[in-house]
């Protein structure tokens, strides 16, 4: 899910858009509180997973009461186990990023090593929408928003 921000009045305005998933928390909340043990991080790459079998659903639903950031879903069967984005592990044993970086016609995502990514793009943990939690430690990093160059202002010469 991608939440759009707008700020501004005419004619200064600006629209951002944050990219709404699973953060792959280093302390995930989700994973402390499930009774069954459905939600691990993983050792080899701290993706954090859920064993769909395993969850009890909405008989449960308290990952989705501890989540900061609203990742874990639930569909609209009776009892539906919890869903969230998982980076596509499947395509990590490939050598493949997540279909959302893949696909992104921006290029504003990317996925990787949270070392890796904030050496490339820096360590800003803040952005508009966004409140970071100390608590879970949400692996994630922002790019900083380009800013647009200016307009050209093409003014016309008074006739002589």
């Amino acid at each position: 899910m991608v939440t759009s921000v707008e700020q501004g009045k005419y004619p200064d305005i600006s629209v951002t858009h944050l990219a709404r998933s699973c953060y792959h928390c280093a302390e995930a909340p989700c994973a402390k509180v499930c009774p069954v043990l459905a939600i691990t991080k993983r050792t080899q790459d701290g993706i954090v997973v859920v064993d769909r079998d395993l969850c009890l659903g909405r008989n449960c639903m308290l990952c989705k009461e501890a989540c900061p950031y609203g990742a874990p879903q639930f569909g609209n069967e009776a009892n539906a186990a919890m869903q969230k984005c998982d980076l596509c592990v499947e395509r990590w044993s490939d050598g493949k990023k997540p279909i959302c970086v893949e696909a992104c016609p921006t290029r504003a995502l990317d996925a990787g090593w949270i070392e890796e990514l904030r050496s490339t793009y820096g360590d800003l943990r803040e952005a508009e929408g966004f409140v970071y939690s100390k608590e879970a430690g949400p692996c994630v990093t922002f790019k900083l928003k380009k800013q647009p160059k200016p307009a050209p202002v093409f003014v016309r010469e008074k006739d002589k």
